[in-house]
C-alpha cells in the first residue's frame, strides 16, 4: 500500500524561509511555517511520497527548494494545487485520493488540525490520517505555547464558518 505524507502549505516565504510568526490584527501570531518543513525533513522516511499541498506555485517552489536542499530526494516530492485555504487543501487531497486505499499522514502544526479535521471528517471519509505534529516531531514544545489567544480565534472563526456554508463540493 503506497503512503503518503500531506504537508499543508506552511505561509510565505522569503530566502527559502518560511516565516515563524506574522501580525494580524496588530498582534503577533504564530505560524510555524518553519517549524512544519523542518520536521517533514525529519519524518519523510517513513513515508514514500511527500505531497505538498499550496494554493500558490511559488510556495510550492520554495518548500521543495528547502527540502530538497535538506536530503530529500525531488522524486519524491508530488504537489497538488489547491485554493489558497485549508478547505481547498483538503478538497484537493479528497480528489488525489480519489477514495482509493493509501495510508495516509496529515503534517502541519499544532493549532492547525481544528480546522483539518473538521473540514477532512465532514463527509465520513474512508480514510484515517495519521496525525503529524510538527512541534511534536521536532520536539519544540515551547511553540505550542507561543500560540496566541487570536491564532486560536482565527481557527475556531474558520470552523465556524464551515459550518455555516457547509458545501464540499
Amino acid at each position: 500500500m503506497k503512503k503518503y505524507l500531506f504537508v499543508f502549505s506552511p505561509g510565505n516565504s522569503t530566502n527559502n524561509k518560511f516565516r515563524y510568526c506574522d501580525i494580524i490584527k496588530n498582534k503577533e501570531c504564530y505560524l510555524g511555517g518553519e517549524t512544519r518543513l523542518n520536521s517533514v525533513i525529519k519524518c519523510h522516511e517513513e513515508y514514500e511520497y511527500i505531497v505538498l499541498v499550496c494554493g500558490n506555485s511559488t510556495k510550492i517552489i520554495d518548500m521543495k527548494k528547502k527540502l530538497t536542499n535538506n536530503g530529500i530526494n525531488r522524486k519524491k516530492i508530488l504537489h497538488i494545487m489547491s485554493k489558497p485555504n485549508t478547505l481547498g487543501n483538503i478538497i484537493a487531497i479528497k480528489k488525489f485520493l480519489n477514495n482509493k486505499k493509501y495510508e495516509i499522514g496529515f503534517l502541519s502544526n499544532f493549532y492547525h488540525f481544528n480546522r483539518i479535521l473538521t473540514y477532512y471528517y465532514s463527509d465520513n471519509p474512508v480514510i484515517h490520517p495519521n496525525i503529524l505534529i510538527s512541534e511534536v516531531i521536532i520536539n519544540n514544545y515551547k511553540d505550542i505555547s507561543k500560540i496566541s489567544l487570536n491564532r486560536i480565534e482565527m481557527e475556531c472563526k474558520g470552523v465556524i464558518d464551515f459550518y455555516k456554508n457547509y458545501n464540499l463540493e
